[in-house]
């Protein structure tokens, strides 16, 4: 059983005095850090206790709120929209409609056009003649 006893440790016993003379000199920082330590955390606790009130007003108000209603009112308001938007693809549809006839139309035209152009003698000079009526009148006249 004396082999389970430790030891003195004569080099730890000899550098005590020591250790104890470096944690003497440190105490001034130490208090110092202490101190900050000790301020900031009454800071901290300052700005907790206004995140509790400010917690505490919010769940108030969202309690009062009436949330339910103004689901309500936004689902009435995208059902009107959603009547509007369907009550406007009529005429938008009607729209579309007539400028696809328009397009064939001048398309035809124009089909039409170039036809004549290219059998009826004459008929290219003759339209450029319509295009520019004021320009033809000066190249003719001496």
């Amino acid at each position: 059983m004396a082999d389970e006893r430790p030891g003195l440790d004569v080099g730890a016993l000899l550098n005590w005095p020591v250790a104890m003379l470096n944690e003497v000199a440190a105490l001034p920082d130490t208090l110092r850090s202490a101190r900050e330590l000790v301020g900031d955390l009454a800071t901290l606790m300052g700005r907790l206790s206004e995140m509790v009130e400010l917690l505490s007003t919010t769940i108030v108000r969202v309690d009062r709120a009436d949330l339910a209603g103004v689901a309500q009112r936004v689902t009435a308001v995208t059902d009107q929209v959603e009547v509007q938007i369907a009550e406007m693809f009529g005429p938008i549809t009607h729209t579309v409609n007539q400028v696809d006839s328009i397009e064939a139309s001048v398309t035809e035209l124009r089909n039409t056009l170039f036809g004549i152009l290219k059998r009826v003698p004459g008929a290219r000079k003759s339209l450029l003649d319509l295009a520019n009526p004021g320009q033809r009148a000066e190249l003719e006249t001496p």
